[in-house]
């Protein structure tokens, strides 16, 4: 959705046959993936709702050159409202990257099991380190 809003690919074949259809997908299955769901974490990749709002977003300007003014509303208000949740569970007060003691940190995505607060030490491979997990911060977070 991004790529075609980014080339002007607005006309209505693209909105009918692909546009449209990406976007209602997206309205109906995320912010969470199978794939995420399955498996690697109970959390949201931050990465994976950035490019679902950024879509939806681009989806609604797409709507609104087509005149589907409805759907450019709804595509906007779901943009909105994950805007706005998405970090829902992504603090907590056991962080070591909060601003002080009993604020909140950052609730990573990088660990070995479910309980990113259990103080594990993670081997970030390829060089990088051993670390308290409570210290690492997906990547992701930089998208959303």
């Amino acid at each position: 959705m991004v790529l075609a809003w980014q080339m002007g690919a607005d006309d209505a074949e693209t909105w009918t046959k692909h546009e449209r259809p990406e976007a209602e997908f997206v309205v109906a299955h995320g912010p969470v993936t199978q794939q995420e769901a399955l498996g690697r974490s109970r959390w949201l990749f931050a990465s994976t709702i950035a490019a679902e709002i950024a879509g939806l977003v681009c989806a609604a300007d797409i709507a609104r050159k087509e005149r589907a003014i409805v759907d450019a509303e709804r595509y906007m208000k779901t943009a909105d409202d994950w805007r706005r949740t998405s970090n829902l569970g992504w603090w907590d007060d056991h962080g070591h990257l909060g601003k002080g003691a009993g604020e909140p940190g950052l609730l990573t995505r990088i660990d070995n099991n479910t309980d990113p607060n259990d103080g594990f030490k993670l081997d970030t491979r390829n060089g990088g380190g051993v670390w308290d997990e409570r210290d690492l911060v997906d990547a992701g977070f930089l998208d959303l």
